[in-house]
C-alpha cells in the first residue's frame, strides 16, 4: 500500500495502532509518534500540579532536534541517558506525593523513556511504539481517576482510552499527510527543474548546432 493509499484510507476507516504498523510506516514517522504521544503524557502530569521532571522534556527536545537534523548523535544519546535516568529515578522523585501522582509519573517518564527507545531499539520498534501508546494511554487514565470525587468505573477509564486513541490516530494522520504534502511538493520541484533542464540543454544543443553546420 503507497503512502496516498494509507492517508486516504485513513480519511474514512479508523485503524488501530496495530492496523497501521502492519503498513510500511516510515521510521521517523513513528518515532515523532512516540515523541508527540510522551509530550502529551507528561503535559498531563502537570494537570496534578506537579511540574515534570525537566530532564525528560530536555530528552524530548533534542530527540525532535535530531529528526529535524539540529542536533548530533552525541545529542540524541544524551537524551536516551536524561530518559532512562528519570524513569528510573521517578519513584525517588515523586516518593512524598499521593500514590496516583507517582502512578502518573511513572507512565509518562516511562512514555518518554520508550519514545527514546525508538531511536535505538529498532528492531522492535512497533513494540516499542505500542509501549509508549500504552503508557501515554495510561497516564490520562490515571489522571482522569485521580481528578474525579469517586471511583472511576471501567466505562469511565474506557472512554478515556477511547479519547487517547482518538487523537492518536488523528496526530499519525496529521504526520502522515504532512509528509505525503513534503513529498507532492519534492516531486513538483523535481519535475520543474527536469523540466528546465530539458529546456536548457535544448538551447544549448541548438546553438552548437547552429555554430558547427550554420
Amino acid at each position: 500500500m503507497t503512502l496516498t493509499t494509507l492517508v486516504t484510507r485513513l480519511q474514512t476507516q479508523p485503524l488501530s495502532l496495530r492496523q497501521l504498523l502492519a503498513y510500511p510506516i516510515p521510521t521517523h514517522i513513528l518515532q515523532r509518534f512516540a515523541c508527540a504521544c510522551a509530550d502529551r503524557a507528561l503535559d498531563a502530569t502537570r494537570k496534578l500540579q506537579m511540574e515534570p521532571d525537566p530532564r525528560c522534556w530536555r530528552a524530548l527536545t533534542l530527540a525532535q532536534d535530531w529528526l529535524e537534523d539540529n542536533a548530533s548523535e552525541d545529542d540524541l544519546a544524551e537524551a536516551r541517558v536524561l530518559a532512562t535516568d528519570a524513569f528510573v529515578n521517578v519513584a525517588r522523585r515523586v516518593r512524598t506525593t499521593s500514590m496516583h501522582m507517582r502512578a502518573a509519573s511513572a507512565r509518562a517518564f516511562g512514555a518518554t523513556h520508550n519514545a527514546l527507545e525508538s531511536f535505538y531499539q529498532t528492531t522492535h520498534l512497533h513494540n516499542v511504539i505500542i509501549a509508549t501508546s500504552k503508557r501515554s494511554i495510561e497516564a490520562a487514565q490515571i489522571i482522569a481517576f485521580n481528578l474525579s470525587e469517586y471511583h472511576a468505573t471501567s466505562d469511565e477509564l474506557l472512554y478515556v482510552e477511547q479519547l487517547e486513541l482518538q487523537w492518536q490516530r488523528q496526530h499519525m494522520f496529521s504526520l502522515l499527510s504532512s509528509l505525503l504534502q513534503q513529498r507532492e511538493r519534492l516531486h513538483t520541484l523535481l519535475t520543474i527543474r527536469h523540466h528546465r533542464l530539458d529546456q536548457q540543454i535544448q538551447h544549448a544543443t541548438s546553438q552548437w548546432e547552429g555554430v558547427l553546420f550554420g
